[in-house]
């Protein structure tokens, strides 16, 4: 019972979360359908009712991604040039965020990666999303963020400790050492690195409620280029595909339905309360 209502609250404070970002960002409205939009996803609903670990990495993952995107583009108050300062139309600043900023995204990212092994996708993540925006000047903190997201995953969980080399061997070997499941897809049997690539595309599609769908494209729609220059676009539409495009790759286990990439499905959400503000105007 208590491991029951743990999940139930971590998904409501990823639902507060992700209300509270999109409503900041775009609009009261905005704010208001992604977090509807993410309560009335089935899959994630019928999760936070089960004790869950999914629920749990979902909260983690959206606080790195959600705290990242705030903290790398928030005002710059180090710099005394006003210039340096988050520019109106969406673009990034013109300078990465200082080093302290950078150890607490580190320690994010290192919270997620301590809840569920999805989160091993975080680094290389943040490390393309700000080396796209930022180019070189991004690789110091980018650098001190996953150093320190790697002390924070090691000094944190004591069973690495006993044999560091060997105990990373077995954990990120899980995923290949272990039973094959089956999965059930369009009529046929398939073991689960037999999977065709396009299975969690079509499972998403289908999974997710039609209102949210047309939100999550008028989003889409509407961010158009901005998905390759505003960070906070560019972040959460890389949230959602990074996982999506994981389990597409040959060879890849995929099973047990839409569980392995809930973690995209904030994104979506976000995605929807910018279309619905999107609608609006």
């Amino acid at each position: 019972i208590h491991a029951r209502a743990g999940s139930a609250c971590a998904f409501a404070l990823t639902v507060l979360l992700v209300g509270l970002f999109a409503g900041v960002r775009w609009g009261g409205l905005a704010g208001i359908t992604s977090s509807a939009s993410l309560a009335m996803m089935p899959r994630l609903f019928g999760h936070a009712h089960l004790a869950s670990l999914e629920t749990i990495m979902g909260l983690f993952w959206t606080v790195a991604v959600l705290g990242t995107i705030q903290l790398w583009t928030r005002r710059n108050t180090s710099e005394s040039d006003p210039a340096a300062d988050e520019p109106s139309n969406g673009s990034a600043p013109r300078e990465p965020p200082g080093d302290k900023t950078a150890i607490v995204c580190g320690l994010l990212i290192g919270l997620a990666l301590l809840t569920k092994m999805q989160a091993i996708l975080l680094p290389p993540l943040i490390l393309v999303w700000g080396l796209w925006h930022w180019r070189w000047r991004a690789m110091r903190p980018l650098l001190i963020a996953l150093l320190f997201s790697a002390v924070v995953f090691v000094t944190c969980w004591p069973w690495l400790w006993l044999d560091l080399p060997g105990h990373l061997a077995e954990y990120f070997g899980r995923t290949t050492g272990r039973v094959s499941l089956n999965v059930w897809y369009f009529g046929k049997s398939f073991a689960d690195v037999d999977v065709p690539w396009h299975y969690p595309w079509v499972m998403t599609l289908l999974t997710l409620p039609a209102g949210v769908l047309i939100f999550a494209v008028a989003g889409l729609r509407r961010a158009g280029r901005s998905i390759l220059f505003d960070p906070a676009i560019s972040l959460t539409f890389g949230s959602v595909i990074a996982p999506l495009i994981l389990f597409s790759l040959p060879g890849v286990a995929v099973y047990d339905g839409a569980r392995l990439f809930l973690v995209a499905f904030p994104g979506i959400a976000l995605l929807a309360g910018f279309g619905a503000s999107a609608i609006r105007d």
